[in-house]
């Protein structure tokens, strides 16, 4: 019996330090950018269903407390992805909402594995805490499919929600 015991303690510690680090493991941060703008920004390392990294960056700018930008920076991994640039990205629920963000990036010299889409109208549409998956266009006519876990999304949303302007 005490060994029964232990080895649930021992279980709902890990699962607890586990369950704890993927809350911290990414936080809002603030960044003042002028007298007049600020940035928030939510960072996660995330893996498609592939098992490729992705960096997933959501940030917002405010500008004279006005919201000027909300976007999702993905970043994967050098010489492995490649997007297809002139594609929307693809953002789907498990209840069935489906919505399409253009890539802000189409004309600029960030480097073929970077994507920037405007997140703002997910964002304004996204009423709860729900895993989402991200469909991106590769140029082989393949689709990245990246889970965002309820803890990212929940994230996601407090950093829209967020209104102190420092």
């Amino acid at each position: 019996m005490r060994n029964i015991s232990f080895i649930f303690s021992l279980i709902l510690s890990l699962y607890l330090i586990i369950f704890n680090s993927h809350c911290a493991l990414a936080s809002i941060h603030t960044y003042p950018e002028s007298s007049i703008q600020i940035m928030y920004r939510s960072q996660q390392s995330l893996r498609d269903i592939s098992g490729r990294a992705w960096q997933a960056v959501l940030y917002k700018r405010i500008t004279s407390g006005q919201l000027k930008t909300l976007r999702l920076r993905l970043v994967g991994f050098p010489g492995m992805i490649k997007f297809v640039s002139s594609q929307k990205l693809q953002i789907t629920t498990g209840t069935g909402k489906e919505w399409h963000a253009e890539n802000v990036l189409l004309n600029s010299s960030f480097p073929p594995n970077v994507g920037e889409y405007d997140f703002l109208q997910v964002m304004k549409n996204l009423d709860c805490d729900t895993p989402l998956r991200l469909y991106l266009s590769l140029p082989d006519s393949s689709k990245a499919e990246i889970v965002v876990p309820i803890f990212a999304v929940k994230e996601w949303r407090q950093l829209f929600e967020k209104i102190d302007f420092w």
